[in-house]
């Protein structure tokens, strides 16, 4: 089993945080898939392994679903994990990836 060190940066939150993600079963050693089956370029710097892009699945690694909040009014006061689009629009997603809340990063 080979873990791969994942760094988030929630931009509403401001919050940059480090955690571990499994990525057993990929074809390359220079791929990353997610539990959505993204698949996601990967850099290798020093001894540690980075994603070249932003994260972007809709379900924590449990396979449970991040509840999507398109309210920005909303959004600051959650108390439970959340996920939104740039501009509240998913065609972003592609291009920057998804935006983390401090409760979902925190699972």
């Amino acid at each position: 089993m080979k873990f791969i060190r994942i760094a988030l940066l929630t931009i509403n939150s401001f919050l940059f945080v480090t955690c571990t993600h499994n990525v057993a079963g990929n074809t390359s050693k220079n791929e990353v898939t997610d539990i959505d089956g993204n698949v996601y370029k990967t850099v290798t710097i020093g001894t540690q392994v980075w994603m070249v892009e932003n994260l972007k699945t809709t379900r924590y690694n449990d396979g449970s679903a991040i509840p999507l909040d398109t309210n920005r009014n909303t959004w600051y006061e959650l108390t439970t994990g959340a996920y939104c689009w740039y501009n509240d629009s998913a065609t972003y997603g592609s291009t920057y990836g998804a935006l983390y809340n401090w409760y979902a990063v925190n699972t």
